[in-house]
Protein backbone atom coordinates (compact mmCIF):
# COMPACT_ATOMS: atom_id res chain seq x y z
CA UNK A 1 0.00 0.00 0.00
CA UNK A 2 2.82 2.41 0.81
CA UNK A 3 4.37 1.76 -2.61
CA UNK A 4 1.15 2.67 -4.41
CA UNK A 5 0.83 5.87 -2.39
CA UNK A 6 4.44 6.75 -3.18
CA UNK A 7 3.82 6.22 -6.92
CA UNK A 8 0.66 8.36 -6.87
CA UNK A 9 2.43 11.20 -5.05
CA UNK A 10 5.39 10.99 -7.43
CA UNK A 11 3.11 11.16 -10.49
CA UNK A 12 1.27 14.19 -9.11
CA UNK A 13 4.52 16.01 -8.30
CA UNK A 14 5.95 15.22 -11.74
CA UNK A 15 2.82 16.43 -13.56
CA UNK A 16 2.77 19.73 -11.70
CA UNK A 17 6.56 20.10 -12.14
CA UNK A 18 6.31 19.34 -15.86
CA UNK A 19 3.73 22.07 -16.34
CA UNK A 20 5.88 24.68 -14.60
CA UNK A 21 8.58 24.09 -17.23
CA UNK A 22 6.14 25.21 -19.96
CA UNK A 23 3.92 27.76 -18.26
CA UNK A 24 2.78 29.35 -15.05
CA UNK A 25 2.33 27.26 -11.91
CA UNK A 26 -1.15 26.51 -10.63
CA UNK A 27 -2.38 29.27 -8.34
CA UNK A 28 -6.11 29.11 -7.62
CA UNK A 29 -8.08 32.31 -8.06
CA UNK A 30 -9.94 33.33 -4.92
CA UNK A 31 -13.72 33.65 -5.16
CA UNK A 32 -13.93 37.38 -4.23
CA UNK A 33 -11.28 38.20 -6.85
CA UNK A 34 -13.14 36.16 -9.48
CA UNK A 35 -16.43 37.92 -8.75
CA UNK A 36 -14.79 41.37 -8.84
CA UNK A 37 -12.97 40.59 -12.09
CA UNK A 38 -16.12 39.36 -13.81
CA UNK A 39 -17.99 42.44 -12.59
CA UNK A 40 -15.28 44.73 -14.00
CA UNK A 41 -15.23 42.93 -17.33
CA UNK A 42 -18.94 43.53 -17.78
CA UNK A 43 -19.55 40.43 -19.89
CA UNK A 44 -23.17 39.75 -20.80
CA UNK A 45 -24.93 36.43 -21.05
CA UNK A 46 -24.00 34.73 -24.31
CA UNK A 47 -20.60 36.40 -24.65
CA UNK A 48 -17.43 34.29 -24.55
CA UNK A 49 -14.59 34.22 -22.05
CA UNK A 50 -11.39 32.47 -23.14
CA UNK A 51 -9.20 31.44 -20.20
CA UNK A 52 -5.62 30.46 -20.98
CA UNK A 53 -4.44 28.36 -18.05
CA UNK A 54 -7.85 27.62 -16.56
CA UNK A 55 -6.53 25.52 -13.67
CA UNK A 56 -9.38 23.97 -11.72
CA UNK A 57 -12.08 25.86 -13.65
CA UNK A 58 -13.17 28.29 -10.92
CA UNK A 59 -13.30 31.34 -13.18
CA UNK A 60 -15.13 29.44 -15.92
CA UNK A 61 -17.64 28.15 -13.37
CA UNK A 62 -18.32 31.64 -12.03
CA UNK A 63 -18.74 32.93 -15.60
CA UNK A 64 -21.08 30.06 -16.54
CA UNK A 65 -23.26 30.82 -13.52
CA UNK A 66 -23.80 34.24 -15.11
CA UNK A 67 -24.70 32.70 -18.48
CA UNK A 68 -21.31 33.52 -20.01
CA UNK A 69 -19.83 30.95 -22.39
CA UNK A 70 -16.32 29.84 -21.53
CA UNK A 71 -13.44 28.03 -23.18
CA UNK A 72 -10.53 27.02 -21.00
CA UNK A 73 -7.11 25.65 -21.95
CA UNK A 74 -4.94 23.85 -19.40
CA UNK A 75 -1.66 21.97 -19.74
CA UNK A 76 -1.89 19.90 -16.55
CA UNK A 77 -4.05 16.80 -17.19
CA UNK A 78 -5.03 16.51 -13.50
CA UNK A 79 -6.36 20.06 -13.51
CA UNK A 80 -8.20 19.40 -16.79
CA UNK A 81 -10.03 16.51 -15.12
CA UNK A 82 -10.74 18.66 -12.06
CA UNK A 83 -12.03 21.55 -14.21
CA UNK A 84 -14.29 19.23 -16.20
CA UNK A 85 -15.77 17.84 -12.99
CA UNK A 86 -16.24 21.31 -11.46
CA UNK A 87 -17.96 22.69 -14.57
CA UNK A 88 -19.93 19.53 -15.48
CA UNK A 89 -23.29 21.11 -14.63
CA UNK A 90 -22.57 23.91 -17.14
CA UNK A 91 -21.07 21.69 -19.86
CA UNK A 92 -23.27 23.36 -22.52
CA UNK A 93 -21.61 26.70 -21.74
CA UNK A 94 -18.09 25.59 -20.76
CA UNK A 95 -15.47 23.75 -22.80
CA UNK A 96 -12.21 22.61 -21.22
CA UNK A 97 -9.34 21.57 -23.49
CA UNK A 98 -6.11 19.86 -22.58
CA UNK A 99 -3.59 21.77 -24.67
CA UNK A 100 -0.57 24.01 -24.66
CA UNK A 101 -2.10 27.34 -25.63
CA UNK A 102 1.20 28.46 -27.17
CA UNK A 103 0.62 25.87 -29.90
CA UNK A 104 -3.03 26.35 -30.77
CA UNK A 105 -5.09 28.75 -32.82
CA UNK A 106 -6.90 30.87 -30.31
CA UNK A 107 -10.61 31.15 -31.08
CA UNK A 108 -12.32 34.54 -31.02
CA UNK A 109 -13.72 35.72 -27.69
CA UNK A 110 -14.82 38.94 -26.05
CA UNK A 111 -12.38 38.53 -23.14
CA UNK A 112 -9.16 36.53 -22.73
CA UNK A 113 -7.70 35.65 -19.34
CA UNK A 114 -4.28 34.25 -18.56
CA UNK A 115 -3.60 32.59 -15.22
CA UNK A 116 -4.62 35.03 -12.48
CA UNK A 117 -4.34 38.07 -14.73
CA UNK A 118 -7.46 39.26 -16.47
CA UNK A 119 -7.33 41.69 -19.35
CA UNK A 120 -9.28 42.82 -22.35
CA UNK A 121 -7.87 42.81 -25.85
CA UNK A 122 -9.55 44.36 -28.82
CA UNK A 123 -8.48 43.59 -32.31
Amino acid sequence: MAHILWVVITVIVLLFGFVVAFGAPYLPTLEPRTKDALDLLGLKSGQTLLELGCGDGRVLLAAARRGIKGVGYELNPLLVICAKIVTWRYRKLVTIRWANYWRISIPPAEVYTYSCSIGIWSG
